[in-house]
């Protein structure tokens, strides 16, 4: 018996909304892709695979049926590219929710460039900035 005897009786079918993520699992650029199932009360881990490309996204899909993907009606991931493409080609009918912490990323960055734009403008006029530290949005 090896140790695939679990995966065989793996049950796909019935999934509403999954997560996508990867973790990193050796320094450097070395990366984890965590397939969740994600419904109400419980999280239960579908795939993962070595890598986070979108190949390696295509792979879980090839596992489902068409059926399955159809049902799938949530989908929470990053910004990473290779994630959203996989998912507007194989899942074009979910709704992709993006995560808060990179929301909330860009959010900060969008506002610094902001706070760092109008110091600059005040110090073009003549004014003193009272702008200068960076926004921390978390």
């Amino acid at each position: 018996m090896g140790g695939s005897l679990g995966i065989a009786h793996r049950e796909l079918s019935g999934i509403e909304s999954i997560g996508i993520d990867e973790i990193q699992h050796r320094r450097g650029h070395h990366y984890l892709t965590l397939v969740y199932q994600l419904e109400q009360g419980y999280k239960r881990l579908l795939f993962v695979r070595r890598d986070r490309t979108e190949s390696g996204l295509n792979s879980i899909f090839n596992l489902l049926t068409a059926d399955t993907i159809k049902g799938i009606e949530y989908a929470c991931t990053d910004m990473w590219p290779a994630y959203l493409k996989v998912l507007r080609d194989r899942a074009s009918g979910t709704t992709n929710i993006l995560d808060r912490f990179h929301i909330m990323k860009k959010f900060s960055e969008a506002l610094n460039k902001v706070r760092a734009d109008g110091t600059r403008q005040l110090l073009r006029d003549g004014y003193e900035s009272v702008l200068r530290k960076p926004v921390r949005a978390f």
